[in-house]
């Protein structure tokens, strides 16, 4: 997502992969990422699976991070948002949040490690983009190619 979908590892044959990784090498930091984002990546590279973030905290993580996008993310020409955006888009992130607290405490009632979630954290980070581009990108006129 953040490599705007190339392929990783392009350049290796997919068997020498594995080994790569065993060694302890990662994707390099992508250039729209910050250090915090860039390392909420590598901590779900880890091979321990019990050092790796489970789904609630990268939930959390993304929804503090999506309180504040441009310390996290570099995106070029974008505009300022009207202030009643800026005050929608918390009240949804208010709203997101709350919704995984109460989820929660339903998993604790129900004796669950850790409760389903309505939304994956990578749909919620595109939700998050996506919304985020609509009300910072300034409109730019299409200019669509004539075939004769």
């Amino acid at each position: 997502m953040m490599s705007f979908g190339v392929e990783p590892y392009a350049s290796m044959q997919p068997q020498d992969v594995p080994s790569v990784l065993e060694k302890g090498e990662r994707l390099s930091q992508p250039h729209i990422c910050t250090i915090d984002v860039y390392m909420v990546m590598v901590k779900c590279w880890m091979i321990d699976e019990n050092i790796r973030p489970t789904f609630k905290e990268l939930a959390n993580d993304f929804i503090r991070m999506a309180r504040d996008p441009p310390r996290y993310l570099v995106i070029k020409d974008r505009g300022e948002a009207r202030p009643e955006e800026s005050h929608q888009q918390d009240s949804e992130l208010d709203n997101l949040e709350a919704g995984l607290e109460d989820q929660d405490e339903e998993g604790l009632e129900d004796g669950l490690a850790t409760p389903p979630l309505t939304l994956s954290p990578s749909r919620m980070s595109r939700l998050r983009m996506s919304s985020y581009r609509c009300f910072h990108s300034p409109l730019k006129p299409r200019i669509s190619a004539v075939t004769r």
